[in-house]
């Protein structure tokens, strides 16, 4: 049983290390210091502007009000759940009593942890639900081995990395968004792109409180009631368990393909002959498309013929995403993607501009032939805009592959039909911790937890 946090670790670590202002949430953080010193400089020099002095002073006051509140917000993950569920406060217990405690009851509550999409579906919590928050208060490493790390769902990826760093390890397979929680990561099958196996695969055990009880339960891979205590509603999972590998080098390419919706499949088997050649036989691959671009990316393991030119940090191509900047990275380090918290863009846009991050996870016999499938998206994005990635699995005699899409909401059904009708798309089923739709038209949706247990079987 995991003993209860001190106070001092009440985030795993000083705020100031698990937050960088500059980087960890730059757009909130950037409006809020523009308005906060736009706020500011009205209220000092409201004697050399025109009108009454009080209004520069009123306005100055509110601006730096909204610059503070979007400060709070880009590094409060308190304000977050506010902002998504609509209700507050949160109990956020720091102990695994508090949480059998919590649990007990005829209206036990459910567990929130902080997703990249967190913020995509704005649905309030129903009424009269009670929700409990495994965050900072619930964080830190419960045990290490060899191949193995053990920790609190409340912690997060970055502060994964950091402990994994310092062992000179990496995980299998990770999310790439760093403040990502590791209990979100359990219960959405959070991924990247490790071709032969994703996070989800490399779970080893995981503990859980039943809800209703306060039952504490401790279940392994291969147990009879493994998916139902890791996916089901039943249980909130409170530690984790999964496999760890050494870090190692590895050589990143990003090679992006400008097209256009007239673009011919000749054109691009062109390209790939001459420009990325066998990019598809990488152990880590991923391709986002666009009305305007075929981006491809893949990892190279233990590269050689190393120098100091090539020993380059990477982080301006990871802000970029698919910038074409090739270089060395270590295994832990090139997973991370997305190490801000997007707020303003992913709130605003959904709020606003109705823009949805989907994710749909189908299963094949045979993998997709993605640079066959490309023009098919393309010519989508540039009718409707947004973009679609591509992430594939190959593991148990079959592949599954993730098409993660970010559309205008009314683009959604459009998005469905392409998949069915150019893509021959029968079934799949949608990552929980994205923008969920009841209806995919002529796709069947398959219940998330069913799914992920056939996948665990061979084909």
């Amino acid at each position: 049983m995991s003993e209860p946090l001190a106070p001092e670790q009440t985030h795993g670590q000083a705020w100031c290390a698990r937050f960088d202002p500059c980087f960890n949430a730059p757009f909130g953080c950037t409006l809020g210091l523009l308005l906060s010193a736009g706020g500011a400089a009205l209220i000092v020099y409201r004697a050399d502007l025109p009108s009454s002095p009080w209004i520069w002073i009123v306005l100055g006051a509110v601006l730096c009000l909204f610059g503070a509140w979007w400060l709070y917000a880009s590094f409060s993950q308190s304000c977050r759940r506010r902002l998504r569920l609509g209700i507050w406060p949160i109990a956020e217990p720091n102990s695994l009593e508090k949480i059998v405690e919590l649990c007990k009851g005829p209206n036990p509550p459910i567990a929130v942890g902080e997703c990249w999409a967190y913020l995509t579906s704005l649905q309030p919590a129903s009424s009269g639900q009670r929700i409990i928050a495994l965050g900072a208060n619930w964080s830190g490493v419960v045990s290490t081995t060899d191949d193995t790390i053990r920790v609190r769902t409340g912690m997060l990826w970055g502060e994964v990395m950091r402990v994994l760093w310092e062992k000179n390890k990496a995980p299998m397979d990770r999310p790439s968004f760093d403040q990502m929680s590791i209990g979100a990561s359990v219960r959405v099958a959070a991924h990247g792109f490790r071709k032969d196996g994703w996070f989800i695969d490399f779970l080893r055990a995981v503990q859980a409180v039943e809800r209703g009880t306060g039952k504490v339960v401790e279940v392994k891979r291969g147990d009879y009631n493994w998916w139902k205590v890791v996916f089901g509603k039943d249980y909130i999972v409170t530690e984790a368990e999964f496999e760890t590998q050494p870090n190692r080098l590895v050589f990143v390419t990003g090679q992006p393909q400008a097209v256009t919706e007239n673009t011919t499949q000749q054109e691009v088997d062109q390209w790939v002959q001459t420009e990325a050649l066998g990019w598809k036989d990488a152990p880590y691959v991923n391709m986002s498309v666009g009305s305007a671009a075929i981006n491809r990316k893949w990892y190279t393991l233990d590269p050689v013929g190393v120098d100091e030119k090539n020993q380059c940090c990477l982080d301006y191509a990871r802000r970029l995403v698919w910038a074409d900047a090739p270089g060395i990275d270590s295994l832990g380090d090139a997973q991370t993607i997305i190490q801000q918290n997007y707020l303003l863009p992913f709130y605003c846009g959904s709020l606003f501009l109705h823009t949805a991050n989907l994710e749909l996870f189908v299963k094949t016999e045979d993998p997709f032939d993605w640079d066959k499938i490309a023009l098919f998206l393309v010519k989508f994005h540039a009718k409707y805009t947004g973009r679609t990635d591509l992430r594939e699995r190959r593991r148990n005699g079959f592949a599954i592959t993730a098409f993660d899409c970010v559309v205008f909401t009314n683009s959604i059904q459009p998005w469905f039909d392409m998949l069915y009708n150019d893509l021959k798309i029968k079934s799949g089923t949608l990552h929980p911790g994205k923008y969920v739709v009841a209806d995919a038209g002529n796709i069947q949706l398959i219940d998330h937890p069913k799914f992920w247990i056939d996948a665990s079987e061979t084909f």
